[in-house]
């Protein structure tokens, strides 16, 4: 029986950066439209001074998250990532 190779990132590290910023993006986008259905749907709550979505989650401000910070979140989730396989990998 053949064995199972794992997926070797072979990107570079801009491409890397580009499609990070390309799923930060979405996010921010993502974090728009739910603040702007939660202000159509008049969904603030005066308690904590803030909108919440249909769950009753706080929505922030698209404009309090930068960029910059969702691509670094987003590459220390890569890294913790690749730091896993490699602990899967010694162990086999």
């Amino acid at each position: 029986m053949a064995q199972v190779q794992p997926y070797k990132d072979t990107r570079t590290e801009e491409q890397k950066y580009n499609y990070r910023k390309m799923i930060a993006l979405n996010m921010k986008h993502k974090i728009y439209r739910a603040l702007k259905e939660a202000t159509k749907a008049n969904r603030w709550d005066p308690d904590r001074a803030c909108y919440l979505d249909p769950t009753g989650k706080i929505i922030i401000k698209p404009s309090s998250v930068t960029l910059e910070t969702l691509i670094e979140s987003l590459k220390q989730e890569d890294e913790q990532r690749e730091m896993l396989q490699r602990k899967l990998k010694k162990k086999s």
